[in-house]
């Protein structure tokens, strides 16, 4: 650009050396300057060239041998500036433009789904997955309404008053209107929604725990689906958006009970720019929507026939358009998202065509268990070398989905298998170790019995289970059902199959071997058969204290390519479970003894292709049993999240106490409130006990107790037992030390401080930690009605703990670390709670008042970990009472 300038002052009749230093100063301003001069100059020059060859028009008319050089001089100047000069910028733009591209990726594809980038609003999806979790806790009863569920982008999360659950000015009074609107008829929705969505990611979140079983299975439910725009806007064509948006609904029609309204995608502005990653689309917004709501018409209306009465369309973007089809900023400042009146518009539009569907008539296949239309696929032929199945093919539903056999008899096998199991464990737990086989006919098998009848191919198999598993576990229970999927095991288990001894029995082993008949029966793709296996997996680790061992699926004739894919599955999502349930979980492949060297099934083992005859059942009980002594022997740890009680005599009469105390508690008069104080030893020690027994270490703290909080709330209520940790007061909490009274009444003020125990007693690591102490605090925001004060671990006395002192030093050095980043998730984790629970939930990390000059714990403040002295209580007390009225003010 110099020499250009330069150039440009030289044809000026201007010093070139001085033009050409202009520009290189630091200030970008003397740049644009030097330019403009350079510009001017070159303009004075071509109008002067032009004057000089009017006066010297006569002499160059008498030599014409010397007119023409003057001119052509100017000329050939003027494009030694302009040439370089065009030419440069244009090999700019290309760069930048390649740069830009570059920079994009390739475009993903909008029926596939896939996850945001990490950090771009991927952390709203786990705080969806939990509010989903935590709204359909509790089943949907049959005759108890609606429920509205709203999945989308930014246009719907703009509902919830956020984008990416952090506030914006343009979702201002939007969530007032939801609850003016259809809040009133649908009381407080389920909002699935991130904003910059496409359907990719929408059926990534789908896929990934947004819609828990409980939702799934409901039937009373209302969804209502908009998305699309997103997709538009980054460079899909409209076939592409169509194909993703449809795949949303088929995605939600399929995995749900529920019904479903499909959006049209509201209208835009062209000024939003399109990313031109496709040159042949439309310039327009206008035209590109019109077809993609055309496109998603017509396929709802086949989406209607094949799910009668579960869906349909509507299209509210008339509202946003003016006379002339252009964008109303009245009602889109942005040109993209609805304000506050254009939301409440929308939601009259939405109420309408919601209704419409609500009290349309559903079809009758549709009513019957959790089981959905049968498609023309289920009638084709069995592939090449698939045996084919006798009697009626059935479909089984959703494989996550708990759901009853339909046929009389495997449905009333069911009833013995209830007895059998309650009548094993009915006796005290003893010292031995029990085996419960799980899964469908090829276990039953070991029974001699195939829906309880004797059947040919089962001859000689109890007696392999006797010489083989039965010798190191002794009689077996056996709960199988031959036929059975896995919406069929889960439907067992929560109907009586596990009985109260058996869950809470430890030295209990579970052997899960399911999934075939998904695969062939219910026709579930393995993504689908693998769904539902790690659904019964996890409801076996969540519900019992035992140890389970997931199979992986056998092979069966003509169906390799799937079983490999649902094994190969399993065997990463079961080493993902052993990091949640250490000790608890393992996965074995017993699969190559049943198939040769060219991978077909071994007919020696299995006549049938699908069942092993006795001696296939002695090699898998071989298999079977080093892989259970081996999960066996692993050491067991408690896991943060699960409610366990302890086996300390004290603190289980302690409890009892505190449940007795926490029931007489009088109620106050309107406008006060109580304070309930849940921890572990600091908490206990304002009792004045450890353990229930009075300690010198508590001497002076009850008193503490009275002269500052109990000044502010008389008669607190103190749920501490020394030594807890989260797993504990989870139980605690379901075990009567949370009245009905407590739950009722919104005039409550609980403040929790636990979770120092579970690093330094069973040393859990810090992540888990952190999910047991947040397990706490939503069990408290969704079964009560009042206000919480999440406390900051107390910074701890030691240098090392257990965990330093052992093989896993590398990973923290000291307790102080993983106090540390504890409070971290946990400041986090209670800011993005906020917006769940506004006015009801606050942080206080008060463990700096017991730290000195140098950031070490004071004896004289705290004498042993996790145990203030009473100046020490003292100091907290003063530290959490500001916290305690901001949260009792709603501040």
């Amino acid at each position: 650009p110099a020499q250009v300038i330069g150039a440009a002052a030289g044809a000026a009749g201007a010093d070139p050396d001085a033009a050409r230093e202009q520009p290189e100063g630091d200030d970008e301003e003397a740049s644009e300057e030097a330019a403009l001069v350079a510009r001017s100059s070159l303009s004075s020059s071509v109008r002067g060239g032009a004057a000089q060859a009017k006066e010297r028009a006569p002499a160059q008319d008498a030599n014409p041998s010397s007119w023409s050089w003057a001119p052509r001089r100017r000329c050939t100047l003027a494009l030694c500036v302009f040439v370089p000069l065009l030419i440069a910028t244009s090999v700019w733009w290309v760069a930048r433009q390649a740069e830009g591209r570059a920079q994009e990726g390739p475009l993903e594809l909008a029926t596939v789904a896939t996850p945001r980038a990490p950090g771009a609003c991927r952390e709203s999806h786990e705080l969806i997955v939990m509010d989903a979790n935590r709204r359909f806790e509790v089943p949907v009863s049959p005759g108890g309404g609606s429920r509205l569920v709203l999945v989308g982008d930014s246009i719907t999360e703009s509902w919830r008053g956020t984008s990416c659950f952090s506030s914006c000015k343009r979702c201002q009074g939007v969530p007032e209107v939801l609850r003016q609107t259809l809040g009133v008829r649908w009381p407080d929705p389920l909002l699935l929604a991130v904003s910059g969505d496409q359907t990719q990611h929408v059926l990534w979140r789908l896929d990934n725990g947004e819609l828990p079983p409980q939702l799934a299975s409901a039937e009373g439910v209302l969804f209502s689906l908009l998305i699309g725009t997103n997709n538009l806007g980054n460079g899909h064509s409209p076939q592409d958006a169509h194909a993703g948006i449809l795949m949303v609904a088929r995605t939600l029609l399929k995995h749900t009970l529920g019904r479903l309204l499909v959006n049209a995608v509201l209208p835009r502005a062209d000024w939003n720019a399109r990313k031109r990653r496709n040159s042949n689309l439309d310039s327009s917004f206008a035209p590109m929507i019109e077809q993609v709501n055309a496109m998603m018409n017509q396929s709802v209306a086949e989406l209607e026939r094949q799910f009668p009465g579960r869906v349909s369309f509507v299209d509210c973007g008339a509202l946003f358009l003016n006379d002339r089809k252009k964008v109303r900023i009245d009602l889109m400042p942005d040109m993209l998202h609805p304000n506050a009146e254009g939301y409440r518009l929308m939601a009259g539009c939405l109420e309408t065509a919601l209704a419409e569907l609500e009290q349309g008539p559903l079809a009758e296949q549709t009513r019957s268990s959790n089981a959905h239309p049968v498609q023309a696929d289920l009638k084709k032929p069995p592939e090449k070398g698939q045996k084919a199945i006798a009697g009626p093919l059935r479909v089984g539903g959703p494989a996550t989905n708990a759901s009853q056999r339909p046929d009389r008899l495997c449905r009333e096998f069911h009833d013995v298998l209830v007895k059998d199991a309650s009548k094993r464990f009915e006796a005290p737990p003893d010292d031995r170790h029990h085996l419960v086989l799980i899964g469908d006919s090829i276990t039953e098998t070991w029974r001699g019995t195939g829906c309880g009848l004797a059947c040919p191919h089962c001859e000689g198999v109890p007696k392999v289970l006797a010489q083989t598993l039965g010798v190191r576990w002794p009689a077996p229970l056996i709960l199988a059902v031959a036929g059975d999927e896995t919406q069929h095991v889960l439907w067992r288990l929560e109907h009586g199959e596990l009985p109260p001894p058996l869950l809470a029995n430890e030295a209990v082993s579970f052997s899960l071997l399911i999934g075939t008949n998904n695969l062939a029966l219910g026709r579930h793709t393995p993504p689908e058969t693998h769904a539902g296996i790690l659904e019964v997996a996890r409801k076996l680790l969540s519900r019992t204290r035992g140890r389970l061992l997931v199979n992986a699926v056998l092979p069966r004739g003509g169906f390799t390519s799937k079983i490999a894919g649902v094994n190969a599955m399993l065997l990463q999502s079961v080493a993902e479970l052993r990091h949640q349930f250490p000790g608890r979980v393992a996965f074995v492949n017993c699969g190559a003894f049943f198939s040769d060297n060219r991978g077909q099934v071994r007919k020696d083992l299995m006549p049938d292709l699908v069942h092993p005859n006795a001696a296939g059942h002695r090699l898998l009980a071989s298999c079977l049993e080093t892989a259970l002594l081996q999960l066996e022997r692993s050491p067991r740890q408690e896991h943060a999240t699960i409610p366990i009680p302890r086996e300390n005599a004290q603190a289980v009469a302690l409890h009892h106490i505190l449940v007795k105390e926490a029931e007489q508690s009088q109620p106050l008069p309107a406008g006060r409130f109580r304070l309930v104080l849940i921890g572990d030893s600091t908490t206990e020690m304002l009792r004045g006990t450890l353990f229930g027994v009075p300690a010198p270490t508590c001497q002076g703290v009850p008193e503490v107790l009275k002269e500052t909080l109990g000044a502010q709330w008389p008669d607190p209520v103190v749920l501490g037992v020394a030594a807890d940790e989260t797993q504990h007061v989870l139980w605690q909490l379901a075990h009567g030390a949370l009245p009905k009274a407590l739950e009722a009444t919104k005039g409550v003020l609980f403040s929790l401080l636990i979770g120092g125990g579970n690093l330094e007693n069973s040393e859990h690591l810090p992540q888990e930690t952190h999910a047991g102490i947040l397990e706490v605090v939503l069990t408290l925001l969704s079964r009560t009605r009042g206000r919480l004060l999440v406390n900051a671990l107390l910074p701890h006395a030691e240098s090392l703990s257990k965990r330093a002192r052992s093989a896993n030093r590398d990973l923290f050095s000291s307790v102080q670390q993983q106090l540390d980043q504890v409070n971290a998730m946990l400041f986090e984790s209670v800011t993005s709670l906020k917006l769940l629970f506004p006015g009801r939930l606050e942080f206080v990390n008060c463990g700096g008042v017991l730290l000195d000059s140098r950031m070490q714990v004071r004896k004289d403040l705290m004498p042993e970990p996790m145990q203030p002295s009473a100046a020490g209580h003292r100091l907290l007390a003063r530290c959490m009472e500001p916290a305690l009225l901001r949260l009792e003010r709603g501040a």
